[in-house]
């Protein structure tokens, strides 16, 4: 495994509102899933060590990473104790790679000269998985996130219940097709013990 990164991130805090903006940059290759423990995320298989048909294309780019990552942050105090935040994310989506499955129970196998053979003869590497592309050549779709929420503070004593309207949007896009978003809505309501006495 071998990972080079780049992070590039700006904060600014004001008396009324804050602002933090991020990228990130992130190449990964190798030829193991993790660091330590199985092969695959799933705790399970020997892994391409062990099995010598799954070292077919298995180095290149790993998943569960994106190359491109950018998220954006803004929260602002109003009168009223009325609180605006959004937060906004974007993912280049993470690298997969096609596979085919050894399965001797449904699949029949056949030479270069059009002899059936013994799935018997298959036993040994039955269930193993052989990258059909170069590890890591396909990506998932990009992702984009968008969360605002406004929070009406309730000033008490003790316990402070806050009222949080928030529009949640969440989407891939993924060209040429249009994108699909998906809009949540709903009120929120927290309590938030405080040790002291607001005035």
């Amino acid at each position: 495994r071998k990972m080079d990164q780049v992070q590039v991130s700006v904060e600014r805090a004001f008396r009324t509102w804050s602002l933090m903006a991020s990228v990130v940059w992130t190449d990964l290759r190798g030829n193991f899933y993790s660091v330590s423990g199985y092969d695959n995320p799933f705790g399970i298989g020997t892994g391409p060590f062990v099995r010598p048909n799954e070292r077919t294309n298995f180095d290149g780019k790993l998943q569960n990473h994106s190359e491109w990552e950018f998220k954006l942050r803004a929260n602002a105090n109003l009168p009223a104790n009325f609180r605006v935040g959004a937060f906004a994310s974007f993912f280049s989506g993470d690298f997969y790679t096609p596979i085919y499955r050894i399965d001797r129970r449904i699949h029949d196998f056949v030479t270069d000269d059009g002899t059936f053979l013994n799935p018997e003869l298959l036993f040994g590497v039955d269930g193993e998985n052989i990258f059909l592309e170069q590890r890591g050549s396909q990506r998932l779709d990009e992702f984009f996130r968008f969360d605002f929420h406004v929070d009406w503070t309730v000033p008490l004593k003790r316990v402070q219940p806050v009222i949080r309207p928030h529009h949640r949007v969440r989407g891939a896009t993924a060209a040429p097709e249009p994108a699909e978003y998906q809009v949540v809505c709903g009120i929120e309501v927290v309590l938030r013990c405080e040790e002291g006495v607001r005035d």
